[in-house]
């Protein structure tokens, strides 16, 4: 944890490293940044799609461009952040972002 208005995450898989920021922007709002690297290097990982999902409801999906996906405006909940290249899952994330 940054501060209480950002905290920083990191998972390690094994083909992808997530690092995934999560912003309170506003009154129950936030921001959802997912870098995704080479887990040996820093090295980005292009077309990997993240997906942010509500239960099993998708809320938004973005490939990765220089490694990076933006999600913004979110309410705050319960969220799960999937990766994934070509149909093939690579790994997720849950998160909980409240007040």
């Amino acid at each position: 944890m940054i501060s209480n208005n950002l905290v920083i995450l990191e998972k390690v898989f094994r083909e992808i490293k997530l690092q995934i920021e999560v912003e309170k922007t506003g009154y129950l709002k936030s921001n959802i940044k997912v870098s995704v690297r080479n887990p040996d290097s820093v090295e980005e990982q292009a077309e990997v799609r993240i997906d942010v999902m509500e239960n099993t409801k998708e809320l938004a999906s973005f490939m990765t461009m220089k490694g990076e996906a933006l999600f913004e405006d979110l309410p705050f909940g319960r969220y799960t952040v999937k990766a994934s290249r070509n149909g093939k899952k690579l790994g997720e994330v849950l998160l909980k972002i409240e007040e």
